[in-house]
Parts: C-alpha cells; structure tokens; sequence
C-alpha cells in the first residue's frame, strides 16, 4: 500500500489486489482482504468517509446502531464472498458489534496521536508473503 492505504484502497486495480493472494492473519484470508478493499473502495468512491455513511444511517432515528447497520449494508453492497462478512459483525442479528465499536472508539479518540498500524517502518506487506 506504499504507507498510502486510503489512496491504495481509492485505486487499486486488478493486479494491486492480485498481489494480495497469498495474504492470511489468523481467520482473515486473501478473499476477506481484498473484499474489505472492494467494500472499501465503494464507500469511498460514493461518500467522503465512512462517518458520513453512519450519519446517513442515523438520520431518521438517531440511532447509532441504525448507522452501523448502514455502514455494514453500504460496505457489503458490491459483490463478496459470504464468508468475508464473519469479519463485520451484523448488530441486526442479535451481535453486540465489539469489534466495529472498538474501530470507532479507536477512530474518534483525541490524543493527538498518529495510527499504529502494527508494522515497523522497514516492514512490507511482501516480506509478509515471502514467509
């Protein structure tokens, strides 16, 4: 992603994403990867953020859980395997939504201080691969 995921995620191609094959992290494979770039990428090239999908979802009641479940719809509406979306959890069927809860808490939080994606800065996703 070239220490660039948004714009990555705005512009990747076939073959971008062809390089993604050999991606696992624990229950999370290539297919599940390259779909959350795909629901990615579709929020993107019709919103500005993912918060304006969630404040599109809460608009008639308020509700939070209305804009979660929204931003779920909105990220699943292009074409997925089915099994990508145990990875983001559907709060409409009974699911608590730790996970997205946890995303938000991290996103909105106020300390000034930068994203910690879990790579050291001489790390690429290709020495991932090569392992």
């Amino acid at each position: 992603m070239d220490n660039n995921p948004y714009e990555y995620i705005k512009s990747a191609g076939k073959e971008d994403l062809k390089r993604l094959s050999c991606f696992v992290h624990r229950t999370f494979n290539s297919t599940d990867c390259i779909s959350f770039i795909k629901g990615l990428n579709h929020i993107y090239a019709n919103y500005n953020s993912m918060e304006d999908v969630i404040v599109e979802g809460m608009k008639e009641t308020g509700s939070l859980k209305e804009g979660i479940s929204h931003l779920r719809n909105t990220f699943f509406a292009e074409n997925h395997e089915a099994r990508t979306e145990k990875h983001f959890a559907d709060i409409n069927r009974g699911s608590a939504g730790k996970r997205i809860n946890m995303f938000l808490r991290w996103m909105i939080r106020n300390d000034n201080r930068e994203l910690i994606l879990g790579l050291e800065e001489d790390q690429s996703f290709s020495a991932f691969c090569a392992t």
